[in-house]
């Protein structure tokens, strides 16, 4: 069942942020915009600004180290630097010797590395590409300059195996994964920070790992961070807050089960935890901020924000803070929502701002689940847009908030010079590993004297994976502005221009090039998913639920033979898996004469139903889609409560039950198209695919409404009529998908239900002479009967 959760927010300014959520991202842009516009002075004080540190940053790129000239070689436009990316993901948990040789001379067999070759480049660049060009051959330079390079590679070159390579490639591996690390473990990285703090930079340490999986992890995973704070804690020697190091929390990595359909068990178990690290933090006086995560986890992080913020064991301390993505459209509803919170409790909030780490996720999970729309921007100017905005409404509440702007796009970090003015109440951020050029300008007293907190990853290299390939994606893209900024082919204009002016201009905001989510098969419409993270979707589908439970739903489920139910008095009373105690309805089975009958029936049907046009068959199959999605909380219901389904799975099925409708009505217009194929002396034959006659379609229990109604659907879709029988297991949600079948607009007689045993309903439809085919599995394939 459904988790309780809150059915309202007596916020208003929470209703809005739920509101945004998947808003029309015109709509949303067209708010922002004149929030982000600066004045023409203004603006051209900005590009100025923008201009220089890109030039100054230029002239670092002789500077730059081993890594950021291989990252910057490899970029991720080319093969080469997409196998080196899935190298660096995938050879650092790859548990076997032998697997780690096979993927190695996979991923390097397939690249044009001699492309990389150039006399221009570093010493290092050449050698490390002729040992990827090789695939496993060993060049150990005895030159130290690039004059003779070429021709002592080619003599000194010999060829070995992938075991030979294999190190080398993991040393490169973990060279680049350094890059990105502070430190193995929190007292190393304290260590390795030293250096940084004399330069003037502060730091903000991240215990390395992605989502807890089990309990054991997420126990793991808070005594890192109770042994990270006391470290980080006892190495503070500043007397606030903003001049100590910090630490970042993932609240994912506290619970197995952080989603808000758990939501009840996460507000009881979640805050006591992150409580317990806040008041801990605030002994020593240093920040602690809850870090970013995926879209459908927001509005849990929030409420579990709030109810940790406002305890009075806090009261005093301001270094508790939260992180938020520009690139969602709900950011600076946030942003509202936090002020308003840091007003109530007279105290304030750390807010980091970010662009935002999971776009790719966040489009493809919207278009898995068929959500109404895209969570976050589609293009990386409205996000650069809305970071303007949001960068402007914090900058104008320092009574509120204490802003830490994560960013290494040189106009951005302009805009906020720009907007901030004289005002030093907030800080810069960066990655560790990426923009060192960029904000040595800033924290340089002589230029900007500007304070910059690092944010630095702390693990082995085994927790490195998810954020490694997040960084290599932000370092390495061709497109991102971290790879533009050093190179000099690129000019600075191409990188230093108004956002807003671009999305203004726009006259479709929206990318054109990624659809909405209902679009992405282009030819038929996808089905539609509900959001169980927005929760007013949640509430009311809960109250459904309930309902069910409450009012104690029973179903009936009877053979349906020519439209028409047969419910007997020998009815099988059925319980739910989830609760045997729990009666959830009444199934009545097909008698040998129910069989005989819907035969008889089906067979006299076939010319009827197989002669009605594919167009019209099209039709009532769309039709028969939307009701599928109109009945969508109800067939829900079902499912978990007669097959035991989990809400998720449940939903998914529907979905799939609805893409089969909309899949097998466009097939069937193509399909049943006249085709002209040459005959055997180069004569035209027109092909015409034809209905086979009856078809009996015998479903598996795992799947009772996906793989029961798509084996249905295929084959009247192609002009057969059906003898339907389902699982024994799963009767009520069989009939309930026949009944709509049937009100869709499909004949009483084309489509027969026969509840029963497969032994006496299964055997006898198989056998039956009258019976032309059999489906046993919802394969595409099974749409097309040709004689």
């Amino acid at each position: 069942m459904v988790a309780d959760q809150p059915l309202s927010n007596t916020n208003p300014l929470r209703d809005t942020i739920t509101n945004a959520y998947r808003m029309d991202e015109a709509e949303c842009l067209e708010k922002l915009i004149p929030q982000a516009t600066f004045t023409p002075l203004e603006r051209d004080t900005v590009i100025t600004t923008a201009t220089e540190l890109v030039v100054e940053t230029r002239k670092f790129k002789k500077k730059q180290s081993k890594i950021d000239a291989l990252l910057h070689q490899y970029d991720l436009s080319t093969e080469e630097g997409i196998s080196l990316m899935c190298m660096a993901e995938a050879l650092l948990r790859i548990p076997d010797k032998a697997t780690m040789d096979k993927f190695i001379s996979d991923k390097l067999s397939n690249a044009a590395w001699k492309n990389h070759l150039s006399r221009e480049n570093p010493l290092f660049i050449n050698a490390a590409t002729w040992s990827l060009l090789l695939t496993g051959s060993v060049y150990a330079p005895a030159l130290n300059n690039d004059e003779n390079l070429f021709a002592s590679l080619k003599r000194s070159v010999s060829k070995v195996g992938a075991s030979v390579i294999r190190p080398i490639i993991l040393q490169m591996m973990k060279a680049i994964g350094a890059q990105f690390v502070m430190g193995q473990d929190i007292n190393a990285a304290l260590k390795r920070a030293e250096e940084f703090e004399a330069e003037g930079y502060q730091f903000s340490y991240d215990m390395l790992g992605e989502a807890a999986r089990t309990m054991e992890d997420a126990k793991a995973y808070y005594d890192s961070y109770v042994t990270a704070i006391d470290a980080i804690g006892k190495a503070a020697k500043a007397s606030t807050h903003t001049q100590n190091p910090g630490i970042s929390i993932k609240l994912s990595a506290l619970h197995p089960r952080y989603e808000y359909i758990k939501y009840e068990q996460i507000m009881a178990e979640m805050p006591p935890m992150l409580l317990a690290l806040a008041k801990q933090a605030k002994q020593y006086n240093i920040g602690l901020t809850v870090d970013a995560e995926e879209a459908d986890r927001l509005d849990l992080s929030l409420d579990i924000f709030e109810k940790v913020f406002s305890d009075p064991a806090l009261d005093g301390w301001e270094g508790f803070g939260l992180a938020v993505q520009a690139y969602q459209k709900r950011a600076s509803f946030v942003i509202d929502w936090l002020a308003d919170l840091s007003r109530r409790h007279h105290k304030r909030i750390m807010v980091r701002l970010v662009k935002g780490a999971y776009w790719d996720a966040e489009i493809k999970t919207t278009q898995i689940l068929g959500l109404s729309d895209y969570p976050v921007f589609t293009r990386k100017n409205s996000t650069d847009v809305s970071y303007l905005a949001c960068a402007r409404k914090l900058l104008s509440e320092t009574d509120c908030f204490f802003p830490q702007f994560g960013t290494h796009n040189a106009y951005s970090v302009a805009a906020i010079l720009e907007i901030a003015g004289n005002n030093p109440n907030f800080e810069f951020q960066c990655l560790h590993g990426m923009g060192a050029p960029l904000y040595h300008q800033i924290v340089d007293k002589a230029k900007f004297g500007r304070l910059c907190r690092i944010y630095s990853p702390v693990g082995t290299h085994k927790d490195l994976l998810g954020y490694l390939v997040r960084r290599l994606l932000e370092n390495g893209a061709n497109s991102s502005f971290v790879n533009k900024l050093a190179d000099d082919k690129t000019p600075i204009d191409k990188i230093v221009y108004d956002p807003t002016e671009r999305v203004a201009a726009l006259a479709v905001k929206p990318h054109p090039h990624i659809p909405k989510p209902c679009d992405i098969y282009g030819k038929w419409e996808s089905s539609e998913g509900m959001d169980f993270s927005n929760h007013h979707t949640l509430a009311a589908f809960k109250a459904t639920m309930d309902k069910d439970v409450r009012q104690k739903q029973h179903w009936s489920a009877g053979p349906i033979i020519n439209g028409q139910p047969k419910f007997d008095k020998q009815a099988e009373t059925r319980y739910s898996p989830n609760n045997l105690s729990e009666v959830i309805g009444n199934a009545s089975k097909a008698s040998a004469e129910d069989v005989e009958e819907a035969i008889s029936i089906a067979t006299a049907a076939t010319r009827t139903w197989g002669e009605t046009s594919a167009e019209e068959r099209a039709t009532i199959l769309e039709r028969a889609a939307d009701a599928f999605q109109a009945a969508m909380p109800e067939l829900i219901s079902i499912l978990n409560r007669e097959a035991g389904k989990s809400i998720p799975d449940s939903m998914s099925e529907v979905r799939e039950t609805i893409d089969y409708c909309r899949y097998y009505a466009y097939r069937a217009r193509e399909d049943m198209k006249p085709h002209e194929l040459p005959g055997p002396t180069g004569e035209s034959n027109v092909l015409l695919l034809k209905p086979r006659g009856v078809i009996a379609c015998i479903s598996p229990w795992n799947f009772p409404l996906a793989i029961f109604a798509g084996q249905i659907i295929a084959g009247l879709a192609t002009g057969n009529t059906v003898l339907a029988k389902p699982a024994e297991q799963t009767p009520f949600i069989a009939f309930k998908a026949v009944q709509i079948l049937h009100e869709a607009g499909i004949p009483g007689d084309a489509l027969q239900l026969l509840i029963g045993r497969g032994s006496v309903v299964g055997a006898k439809v198989v056998n039956d002479e009258r019976v032309a085919g059999v489906m046993f599995t919802g394969s595409t394939e099974t749409a097309k009967y040709i004689e």
